[in-house]
């Protein structure tokens, strides 16, 4: 996503008008590894930095929150009250905080 981006052309940055009529989503990756191999080891939303008020919620497959950030930073390393989440599939809620409806899918987790 482009800096400032201003989709419906009022001169407002998508990020902070909460009253565009676009559709606005952000790439989210499908999985990420974290086994502190130093490649992928956090779970990185590539333009989040875009979307200061973004928020993420990640589920596991019994509905459990195991990880939940109000500003979201891409620090989340697969881990839950300190201690590594199992590997496999987890879903997610991300709102990107501009008053548009959360995106949501899944991520695999694979140590």
């Amino acid at each position: 996503m482009e800096k400032d981006a201003d989709c419906d052309g009022d001169g407002n940055p998508n990020y902070t008008d909460e009253g565009d009529n676009c559709d606005i989503t952000t790439f989210v990756p499908q999985g990420f590894s974290p086994n502190g191999d130093g490649v992928n080891d956090f779970f990185v939303i590539a333009d989040i930095s875009e979307f200061p008020k973004a928020s993420l919620q990640v589920y596991n497959r019994w509905g459990g929150l195991v990880f939940e950030s109000s500003k979201y930073d891409n620090r989340w390393n697969g881990t839950y009250k300190g201690e590594d989440v199992p590997q496999g599939t987890y879903f997610y809620l991300l709102d990107l905080g501009i008053g548009k409806a959360a995106q949501k899918g899944y991520i695999y987790i694979n140590r």
